[in-house]
C-alpha cells in the first residue's frame, strides 16, 4: 500500500489574498518601540531568510512581507501615515511592490556587527553580501532543503518493525539540462553589465550604493538559452518512491533521517535530507510503557476465587497460557516474561496482564432479598463431596427450614478428572429431587481449558445432593472415615479450595489419642511429691496438664490454618513438646 503525498507531506505555498496588518506580521503591539520592532524583525529575518530556505516559496514570501512591514514601521513618518490611513497611506513607500535586496545594506544596526556576519555564523559561511537574495551571486553550490514526511503506523508495526514504501514529490535536477539551466550546447557567459561581480554601483548625491545587477539578478552570469523544461532554474518536480525500514520498538514522535532524499541543491549542490516522523496509532487492547506491554483481561468471580488457567492472545497473535492464582484480586498484575517490545539487542520486555474481575451488574429480587437477610446471619462454610469427589458443593449458608443454599459454588469434573463446569448461584432451592435456581453463572471448560459462559445450567446436569447431607455438614473430617477424609482433602486441594484446616484435623486424629500417655507420664513423675490428698492433687494436676495441652494445640492448629506452619506440625507439635517435657519430668522424679 502506497502512502499518498497530500495526506502526510507538509509543504504548502501559502500566499495571502491581501496584505496583512504590519504589526500582525511582526507580532508586535501598536505601541511597540523601535527596539521591539528591530528584535521582532531580526527573529523573522533569521527564520525565513532565502539562503536558509532554498526553494521554499512560502518562506520567501514571509521574508518579503516582514521586510516590507519593517521598512514602514521603523520610519516614524511612514509609521504615522500607516497608523492614520493603513496600507493606502503608505503604498509605494516600501519595497513591497518588488523585493529590493539592497535595502538590507542599511540594517547593520539591527544585527550588531553586520547583517552578513550573523548569517555567515548561522548558515555555516554559505552567506555573503554577494549571495543570492542579498545583492550578489552564489559563492558556490547550495545544498538542497530538507523535507518532512509524517508517517502513521500501527501499534503492532511500531513494536515489531516493518518496511514502508513512501511516495512523495521533491525537487530534482532537471533531466534535460542536468541542473545547469541551459539548453544542450549552450552555456553561461559573463554578465556584460556587472562584469561577473553580480553588483552595480549607483551614485545618489554624495553616496554610492551597490545594488544587485538587474541584468543577471546578482548571479554574475547569464544563460544564453535557458532550458525550456525547467525555465533555467535547473530543477524540476518529480515523484519519489523509497523503501524505509522502521526499526522494531520505535516510539511515537521519533524521527528517522533518510540522507540525500530531500530537495536537490542549486548550482550542483547536494541533496537535502528526508525526515520521517513516526506517529503510532493506538491499540484497542494493548498499551506500552518503555519496552513493556500492558493489557487488561476480564475474568469471572469464580475464576478469581478458584484460580485456574486461561488462554490469551499476545500482540503477535500467539496463544499464551496464563495461570490465575486462587484468590486473585481485581487489578492484580500478572507478568509473562519475554512477550513485550524487542530492544534490538536480543532482549524483549515483558507483558503485564491486569486482571479485571467481572461483577454481575444485575441480581434477581430473590437474590437481593436473600443477601439482605443473610447480612445478620452467621455463615457456615459448607463443603459437600458427591459422586466420589467429581462434584463439589460449596456454600456460605444452608437454610434447613426452607431447604435453600446461599452463594453456592458447584464444581463439576468429567470422568477423567478434568474441570468441566463451574456453577455460581446466589440462591438455590431444593425442588423434589434436585437443586434449581432462577439465576446462575455457568462457566464451561473444553478439552483445551478454554472458557465459555452460559446463563443457565445445562439440561443434562442434575444436582441431586440431598439437603440432609448439607444439614449434617460433612465438611468436618472428624466425622468422616479415614478413607473419606483423605478423599475429601484431595478433592479440596484439586479444586483450589482451602484445605489446610481439614488436613490439620486429619493429622490430629492420629496424635490426639496419645495425649492420655502424656498426662499419665506427668502424673507418675509428680505423684510421689504429694504428701496429702494424693488423689485430689493428682486429679487437679492432670486437669491442668490437659488444659495446657489443649491451649497449645489450639494455637498450633491456628498457625497451621494460617499457613505459618505445616498441617502436620500444627497437629503433632504439641504432642512432641509435651512428650519431651514428660520424659524430662519423669527422669527428674526418679533421681
Amino acid at each position: 500500500m502506497f502512502l499518498e503525498v497530500p495526506k502526510f507531506l507538509h509543504w504548502e505555498f501559502l500566499v495571502p489574498a491581501s496584505k496583512r496588518d504590519y504589526y500582525e506580521v511582526l507580532g508586535v503591539d501598536k505601541k511597540a518601540s523601535n527596539d521591539d520592532i528591530k528584535k521582532a524583525y531580526r527573529k523573522l529575518a533569521i527564520k525565513y531568510h532565502p539562503d536558509k530556505n532554498q526553494g521554499d516559496k512560502a518562506a520567501e514570501e514571509k521574508f518579503k512581507e516582514a521586510t516590507e512591514a519593517y521598512e514602514i514601521l521603523i520610519d516614524e513618518k511612514k509609521r504615522s501615515m500607516y497608523d492614520q490611513f493603513g496600507h493606502a497611506g503608505v503604498d509605494g513607500m516600501s519595497g513591497g511592490g518588488g523585493f529590493d535586496p539592497s535595502a538590507f545594506q542599511g540594517f547593520e544596526d539591527i544585527f550588531g556587527g553586520g547583517f552578513s556576519d550573523i548569517f555567515e555564523n548561522l548558515f555555516g559561511g554559505g552567506f555573503s553580501s554577494r549571495s543570492s537574495g542579498f545583492g550578489g551571486r552564489h559563492a558556490g553550490p547550495v545544498r538542497g532543503s530538507n523535507l518532512r514526511y509524517d508517517l502513521q503506523i500501527s501499534f503492532v508495526d511500531a513494536v515489531y518493525g516493518k518496511k514502508a514504501e513512501l511516495s512523495y514529490t521533491r525537487n530534482e535536477k532537471c533531466s534535460e539540462c542536468h541542473g545547469t539551466g541551459s539548453e544542450s550546447g549552450s552555456s553561461k557567459r559573463m554578465c556584460p553589465d556587472c562584469k561577473g561581480t553580480g553588483q552595480v554601483r549607483q551614485s545618489t548625491g554624495f553616496f554610492s550604493i551597490s545594488r544587485p545587477c538587474p541584468t543577471c539578478g546578482g548571479e554574475g552570469s547569464i544563460i544564453e538559452k535557458p532550458c525550456k523544461k525547467c525555465g533555467g532554474n535547473g530543477l524540476e518536480r518529480k515523484k519519489q518512491r523509497i523503501i524505509v525500514t522502521i526499526p522494531a520498538g520505535v516510539e511515537n514522535g521519533k524521527r528517522i533521517t533518510i540522507p540525500s532524499q530531500g530537495n536537490a541543491g542549486q548550482a550542483g549542490g547536494d541533496y537535502g535530507d528526508l525526515f520521517v516522523f513516526i506517529f503510532v496509532q493506538a491499540h484497542p487492547y494493548f498499551e506500552r510503557n518503555g519496552i513493556d506491554l500492558y493489557c487488561a483481561v476480564p475474568i469471572s468471580m469464580t475464576q478469581a476465587a478458584l484460580g485456574g488457567e486461561i488462554n490469551i492472545k499476545s500482540l503477535d497473535e500467539k496463544t499464551l497460557r496464563l495461570k490465575i492464582p486462587a484468590g486473585t484480586q481485581n487489578g492484580k498484575l500478572l507478568r509473562i516474561r519475554g512477550e513485550g517490545v524487542p530492544t534490538g539487542i536480543g532482549r524483549k520486555g515483558d507483558l503485564y496482564i491486569q486482571i479485571q474481575v467481572q461483577i454481575p451488574s444485575k441480581l434477581s429480587s430473590n437474590s437481593k432479598k436473600l443477601l439482605q437477610e443473610e447480612e445478620s446471619l452467621d455463615t457456615q462454610d459448607l463443603v459437600i463431596l458427591s459422586e466420589l469427589g467429581k462434584i463439589v458443593y460449596t456454600a456460605d449458608y444452608f437454610n434447613a427450614e426452607n431447604q435453600t443454599l446461599a452463594n453456592a459454588y458447584i464444581i463439576i469434573r468429567d470422568e477423567d478428572g478434568n474441570l468441566s463446569l463451574v456453577i455460581k448461584s446466589s440462591h438455590m432451592v431444593w425442588n423434589e429431587d434436585r437443586w434449581t435456581t432462577d439465576s446462575a453463572e455457568v462457566y464451561r471448560f473444553d478439552e483445551k481449558n478454554i472458557v465459555s459462559c452460559l446463563n443457565h445450567i445445562p439440561d443434562n446436569i442434575i444436582l441431586s445432593e440431598p439437603p440432609s447431607n448439607f444439614q449434617k455438614n460433612l465438611s468436618s473430617v472428624d466425622e468422616m472415615r479415614i478413607s473419606e477424609a483423605k478423599e475429601f482433602i484431595a478433592a479440596l486441594k484439586k479444586n483450589g479450595l482451602p484445605y489446610y484446616e481439614a488436613l490439620s484435623k486429619y493429622h490430629r486424629r492420629f496424635s490426639f489419642p496419645f495425649t492420655i500417655f502424656i498426662v499419665l507420664f506427668f502424673s507418675i513423675s509428680l505423684g510421689g511429691k504429694f504428701k496429702k490428698n494424693i488423689l485430689l492433687m493428682s486429679l487437679l494436676f492432670s486437669l491442668s496438664i490437659a488444659t495446657l495441652y489443649y491451649v497449645t494445640e489450639m494455637m498450633t492448629m491456628l498457625f497451621a490454618q494460617w499457613k505459618y506452619i505445616s498441617p502436620f506440625a500444627g497437629a503433632s507439635l504439641p504432642f512432641f513438646i509435651f512428650t519431651v517435657l514428660s520424659i524430662a519430668m519423669l527422669k527428674i522424679a526418679r533421681t
